[in-house]
């Protein structure tokens, strides 16, 4: 009975403890709301107060720009009238040099006109000593394989007096290497040199071979004549083709000179029909403009001051209201703080109510569980209690039935 009083008192503490929390809860969630919209306010004027100063900073830079502007702008009336004058002298000017430089196109085109008469003429010199390489190269050519044949005919006659050659036994075979391929003099000088048996051949076969060698050396002094010959006409074409780049370099010197003074006489006529219109433009309006724009530019500065000031006025109030914002916000924050505060206090109260309730849930449990078992070994108890008296009393009365007549006479009884 007492655990299921404190239970009762334990759950009715929690649900009071519930309705507190929501009580909390709501309290929290009403200050939280004030504190964010304070908080959005509170953006919002120190938003505009950032703003507004940055406002007041650009407008002080823009009158700095202002003032330095004004005095520009005096600056460039008075030059206005030095430029004017400046501008037709160059007007003059390039007048009279787009005449010098018109003459000047002239002379050059001349002169590149018979510079590239000479070209043509050094051209068609090296068209034909070209043609004439490449006659003799091809005559040098063929000339080249005529004196091959005939060396290769002088070193076979020549080769006839192998079958007279005296082998010295002084010389060891294979002693001195040979060159890998020796010349046909070499060739030449080692046959008619050599060492031979004394047989009538070997002076007619000499004699053989020093004429195809006469042959080789007439054939040799031909191809030599033609290779000089293309060698001295190849160095005439390198004359020709340095004197014609020469010309064409003079020529495109020419070329370009005169091109240049033609641009440059067309450039200076142009310029000076524009600057002419352009000077008697800037006659007539441009003083009176930069005049205009110098009075705008004065009404713009004294509005920008006003601006400023008002600005300024304005920023001051906005401090305030700043101030005033901040220090709510700060009071919307503690009342949050303490919201909080309450609410956890709340919240771990419930959690250790409700950890002693169920701890008490678990004793009662237990303590009914333990009744019910001893309900139950009791009743098995005076199950078994009854059937033993019943027995008994079957016993007893069979006994007193059968007892002897001086037991029965007596009143004797039995032990227990």
């Amino acid at each position: 009975m007492k655990n299921c009083h404190q239970r009762k008192k334990l759950k009715f503490a929690l649900k009071m403890l519930n309705v507190k929390l929501g009580r909390a809860k709501k309290s929290l969630a009403e200050n939280k709301a004030d504190q964010n919209a304070t908080s959005i306010k509170v953006k919002k004027v120190n938003t505009a107060y950032t703003k507004l100063e940055n406002t007041i900073e650009a407008t002080k830079q823009s009158l700095i720009k202002q003032a330095d502007a004004i005095m520009k702008a005096k600056f460039a009336i008075d030059k206005a009238k030095l430029k004017h004058e400046n501008m037709m002298r160059s007007i003059q000017r390039d007048t009279d040099r787009g005449k010098e430089d018109r003459e000047e196109q002239k002379s050059l085109q001349g002169e590149a006109d018979k510079l590239n008469v000479s070209i043509v003429e050094l051209s068609q010199q090296k068209a034909s000593l070209t043609k004439t390489v490449a006659a003799d190269t091809k005559a040098a050519s063929a000339q080249a394989q005529a004196m091959k044949t005939k060396v290769d005919a002088m070193l076979k006659a020549a080769k006839e007096l192998d079958a007279f050659k005296v082998v010295s036994v002084l010389v060891q075979e294979g002693a001195a290497p040979s060159p890998a391929k020796p010349s046909y003099e070499a060739e030449y000088g080692k046959y008619m040199h050599g060492n031979y048996k004394n047989d009538p051949s070997v002076p007619i076969i000499k004699e053989l071979v020093e004429n195809q060698h006469k042959r080789v050396k007439a054939a040799e002094k031909l191809l030599f004549a033609l290779q000089k010959k293309i060698r001295d006409t190849e160095d005439e074409i390198k004359e020709v083709e340095h004197d014609k780049t020469r010309l064409e370099k003079e020529k495109k010197k020419a070329d370009d000179a005169s091109a240049t003074a033609d641009k440059k006489a067309d450039d200076l006529e142009k310029k000076a029909s524009t600057s002419s219109a352009s000077a008697t433009k800037f006659l007539n309006s441009s003083i009176t403009m930069l005049e205009v724009e110098l009075q705008k530019q004065k009404d713009k500065e004294t509005k920008t001051h006003a601006s400023k000031a008002k600005a300024e006025r304005t920023l001051k109030h906005m401090g305030q209201l700043v101030q005033e914002q901040q220090a709510k916000l700060n009071s919307e924050n503690g009342a949050v703080t303490s919201s909080e505060d309450a609410q956890k206090s709340v919240e771990d109260q419930i959690t250790e109510s409700t950890g002693a309730l169920t701890n008490m849930q678990k004793q009662v449990s237990d303590s009914q569980a333990e009744e019910k078992a001893a309900k139950e070994k009791l009743a098995t108890e005076e199950k078994g209690l009854v059937a033993r008296i019943k027995v008994y009393k079957v016993a007893a009365k069979d006994l007193d039935k059968h007892k002897p007549e001086i037991v029965r006479q007596h009143g004797l009884q039995p032990e227990l």
